[in-house]
């Protein structure tokens, strides 16, 4: 498994598919390229996820390209749709969620 820390860069369809992505937001236009990305990442079209989520490909294209006008339901559902999911947690805190944190196998 691949962990990508929080301020990495990253370009998606250049990882495998068992990576975990872990990326802190500073605004608004970078939610919709990391969902662009992970979509792509995943081989889905616009419109396949587009139907999957009940939306016209028009609709997902802009909320890639803007998605500050995003509702948070619409947000958390692309998102799970995508296999992400979102974690809030004290600002400044670097620490990763104990599901992703290595561990050595206890002998």
């Amino acid at each position: 498994m691949m962990v990508i820390g929080f301020g990495d860069k990253l370009h998606l369809s250049s990882f495998p598919m068992d990576f975990v992505m872990r990326q802190r937001l500073i605004n608004p236009s970078q939610a919709g390229q990391l969902l662009a990305a992970r979509r792509k990442s995943l081989r889905l079209p616009q419109a396949g996820l587009a139907a999957q989520l009940g939306i016209s490909q028009n609709r997902l294209s802009e909320l890639e390209a803007s998605p500050e006008r995003i509702t948070l339901d619409r947000l958390l559902m692309l998102a799970n749709a995508l296999g992400l999911e979102f974690v809030l947690q004290d600002k400044g805190s670097d620490d990763p969620p104990a599901r992703l944190r290595q561990t050595p196998p206890e002998w």
